[in-house]
């Protein structure tokens, strides 16, 4: 999917979570620094939190939404060195709660997530400053 500018981009990320998260809890957000993981899941979860401001979790690592239904928990994991920084955040644990997980960086971590169904949403930026490519990938568990 090719994503023309940051309103176009707002526009599919919504549309995008309103389809998928009624099959899935777990959003996996991989892509290189500035290709607008954090910017794209503010709006996801913006949509939801009209009043929020949704910030990033680099240094906090995960940032919970949870004064009204739905809950989302927004992590990035691209400070942790390995899986027990991942394991001592709570992160894995909180997998069976009930609320949304979008999870940037989880490049390194992705053998934790398998026994999960999730989307990984890859983004990739494009020739022109605010073009992506987006694509979109299920790990369905049966």
């Amino acid at each position: 999917m090719k994503i023309n500018n940051k309103k176009d981009g707002k526009e599919f990320f919504e549309n995008f979570f309103r389809e998928y998260s009624k099959k899935y809890k777990i959003f996996l957000f991989k892509g290189d620094l500035g290709s607008g993981k954090t910017f794209y899941i503010s709006h996801i979860i913006g949509g939801f939190k009209k009043k929020q401001y949704i910030n990033s979790p680099t240094y906090t690592i995960m940032n919970t939404y949870n004064d009204e239904k739905p809950y989302f928990f927004h992590a990035d994991l691209y400070r942790l060195e390995n899986v027990e920084d991942v394991f001592e955040t709570g992160i894995v644990d909180l997998l069976n709660e009930d609320g949304f997980f979008l999870i940037e960086w989880p490049d390194r971590f992705l053998e934790l997530f398998n026994n999960f169904p999730y989307v990984l949403i890859e983004i990739t930026e494009g020739i022109h400053e605010e073009e992506r490519e987006v694509k979109i990938s299920e790990n369905i568990i049966h």
